[in-house]
This record gives structure tokens, sequence and C-alpha cells, in this order.
């Protein structure tokens, strides 16, 4: 499939309100978006912008990445989408097969509460299975959660392979969320969110390289946050009733830095000894007495 944006359109106008947050008086009368199922091929938005996007409900324009049969991933470029809300992801909600989203952006506030199942929570992707690349992109708004979600400025979480180049995200998560479950096959508790200022969760290998970010995290529970990366965790098995973990080969996280202010109530993530972190930077901002 391919298809092309020949003209900038309004869906809804005044989606959100001055603060970011949406516009409740106009819920009533706004044109919801009908989320597209499955999308495989090209999208080019040719540089052109949506505007009004109101997706109750809907965790993503689209809903997931099917294979193309050429064995080629699929693409959604130069596409800008502005004043619109969602409950959930922005872009796509699951990419289940190979995604590459170049110089596309969405501002607006995405809304995760209430979520009673593990989700990832990203301004364009929620959850990648596969091979995703984001380049030249950015998200900018805010972003709620108080259930199960993995929380990324740009992706929430990432199972395979995943490539960042020259993205940004601004804005705000806001995250009251004090959810913990027991994962039966790991034989042990995992506390919810793993949220960071580009990607939520890594459980898969990564190259993040000349990203920035001033995304401020606030909100009581329990969880981790990190700067870039909210969490680099492998996969536990039982084997044997022993808990064996696998983690990915290895990620490089180069030359980015953030900027965003972090609550106090939630403990700063760790990285594995498979990262190659190098020069990254978090500048605090003025009122801040230390970095890190």
């Amino acid at each position: 499939l391919c298809g092309k944006l020949m003209k900038d359109i309004v869906i809804n106008a005044n989606v959100l309100k001055r603060d970011g947050t949406l516009d409740g008086s106009g819920t009533k009368t706004f044109l919801p978006w009908l989320q597209i199922s499955y999308f495989w091929g090209t999208f080019d938005g040719q540089g052109y912008k949506i505007s009004g996007v109101y997706m109750p409900g809907t965790n993503g324009m689209v809903s997931n990445i099917l294979a193309r049969a050429d064995g080629n991933p699929t693409i959604i470029r130069n596409l800008t989408i502005v004043d619109s809300y969602a409950d959930g992801s922005g872009l796509v909600s699951y990419a289940d097969n190979p995604l590459t989203i170049d110089n596309c952006h969405f501002k607006g506030y995405n809304d995760m509460s209430g979520s009673n199942s593990l989700v990832g929570l990203g301004g364009l992707v929620g959850r990648a299975q596969t091979n995703l690349v984001i380049k030249n992109s950015s998200y900018e708004g805010k972003m709620y959660s108080d259930g199960l979600a993995y929380i990324g400025g740009l992706v929430g979480c990432s199972y395979e392979n995943l490539t960042l180049v020259q993205n940004f995200s601004k804005g705000t998560a806001y995250l009251e969320s004090d959810t913990s479950y027991y994962s039966s096959s790991s034989d042990y508790w995992v506390y919810v969110p793993r949220a960071g200022s580009l990607v939520g969760n890594l459980l898969g290998n990564a190259l993040v390289v000349n990203n920035y970010s001033v995304f401020d995290m606030n909100g009581l529970g329990k969880g981790l946050l990190g700067g870039l990366v909210g969490d680099y965790a492998g996969v536990r098995y039982m084997v044997s009733r022993e808990a064996v973990e696998v983690r990915p080969l290895q990620s490089y996280i180069l030359n980015n830095y953030n900027m965003g202010l972090f609550s106090d109530e939630y403990e700063l993530g760790g990285y594995s000894n498979k990262w190659t972190v190098e020069n990254n930077f978090y500048f605090a901002q003025e009122g801040v007495e230390s970095d890190g």
C-alpha cells in the first residue's frame, strides 16, 4: 500500500486547551479518528500536517504494522500531527513488523488512564516487537499514566532492534502508579512504570545517537526513571525452577543529552554492562542542585 498527503487537513479545531490537555467541553462534538487496523507499505505526508486528531479509546492512529511481501520495512515519513489527543500512543500502537519513521512529528496529549494490562505508551510508537528505526522526528506534548505502562517520549517499549537518530522529545510525563504485578514465568515482582525521555523500556539491542530531550517526569509511585532510557532489562525465564536472565547482546547510547526535571519519588533506572554509553549529558536546569 502507498499513500500521500496532498494538503493540510483539519479534522477538529481546538482539541487541546492552552495548557496542552484535552478540552473536555468539545468531546461530544469532536469527530473521532477511525483507527487504521493494519498498515504496510509507504505513507508520505510530503511535509503537510493533520490537525485535530481525536482518538478516544484508541491507542495510536495505526494499530499495527504488517509485513511487506518484499521484505522491506514499512515507511511513514514527512508527516506532522498537531493539536491532537489519544488514549495511548501517537502514531503507531504496535509495530510487530519492521517499521521506519522519518521526519514525523506528533504534538498532543497522550492519556493512558486506567490501563490494567502491560502496554507501551510512546509519543510516536507504543511497542515495537522487531526492527524499528526513527530518525529526524519528534514528540512534543504531555503524557499521563496511572497504571501498567512503559512510557517513553518517543517509544514506550522495544523488544528487538531499535535505532533512534537525530530526534527530540519535549514536554511532561505525569506518572501516578504504585502498581506491580507478579511474573509467574520469571518468578519475581515487577514494578512499573519504566519511563524515559526517549524510551521507556529496552528489552533488545539499540543504537541511540544524537538525540536530545527536554522532558519533565513528575508524579508519585514506584518504578524506574531514566534521563534517556527508563530501564534496560533482560527477559527472565524459569529453567528447572531457577530464573535465567537473557540480556541483549549490545547497545550503543552515544552523543545524547537531556534537560528535563525528575520527581524524586522514583528510583533512577540503572544500565547494563552490555551498554556502550559515551558523550551523554544531563544539563541541570536552574534550581536543580545536582546533575545525574
